[in-house]
């Protein structure tokens, strides 16, 4: 089903599935920069095997500029994307709440736990750091020459080199008591390939870490969404 949540007159698209007489936890799925829904649909072996799991609301977002969301003129900043996440679970009264995030999706995600304090009680991270990192020409030049491969909006890249700035959400993850996995991308394009990489979520209690063999398109193989499901399963 397709649903809008207004976020302060952004609205924000989302689609949802699950069953409400489920007794399982919520799973909010968040895509990458200039990703979409899609990334997450077209990946029919991880979807397929969430859906059979029976969940009470699973939770597909396009942030905004992304997909059938609003593109507003403004509002691109780190903390207008954390709370497009932020609304979504306010609006569908989500509870005991499991984010999947992949690539910069993920640090949106943490901040979103951030803000939803007990909300959340899992946290699934697809290749990438509790970082934002602001986006520079040399970026803005490659997807500009390539935004049809994007389903989002063709001035979106413009608004994220305005207004994404550097942020660390390092130091905040000690306030996160939740179990958590981390996914490493292994091979070409992966962000965590160096077992020094783990550093980066130390800070956060009781996390796992796992090695795909895919480079950063992780949610790819059968054995990562083996993975995936097991810790969605244990929680």
């Amino acid at each position: 089903m397709n649903k809008f949540a207004n976020n302060n007159g952004v609205n924000i698209h989302y689609r949802i599935y699950g069953n409400p007489d489920s007794k399982k936890n919520d799973i909010v799925m968040i895509h990458g920069a200039l990703g979409s829904s899609d990334d997450w649909e077209n990946n029919k072996n991880l979807m397929s095997r969430m859906l059979e799991d029976n969940y009470r609301k699973t939770c597909i977002i396009n942030l905004r500029g992304h997909g059938q969301s609003d593109f507003p003129d403004d509002g691109y900043t780190v903390e207008n994307h954390i709370s497009d996440i932020v609304s979504v679970i306010e609006v569908e009264k989500m509870r005991n709440v499991v984010l999947v995030a992949h690539s910069l999706g993920v640090s949106y995600a943490v901040g979103a736990a951030l803000h939803a304090g007990n909300k959340i009680v899992g946290f699934l991270a697809g290749d990438y750091v509790p970082i934002v990192s602001s986006f520079n020409n040399s970026w803005l030049e490659y997807v500009t020459q390539h935004i049809d491969e994007f389903n989002v909006n063709p001035s979106l890249p413009y608004k994220l080199v305005e207004e994404i700035e550097n942020t660390s959400f390092i130091e905040d993850l000690n306030k996160l008591s939740f179990p958590a996995l981390v996914i490493r991308g292994i091979g070409d394009g992966g962000m965590l390939q160096d077992d020094d990489s783990e550093r980066y979520w130390e800070n956060l209690n009781g996390v796992q870490f796992f090695k795909s063999n895919t480079g950063h398109e992780v949610f790819s193989s059968r054995e990562t969404v083996d993975r995936v499901i097991s810790f969605l399963s244990d929680l």
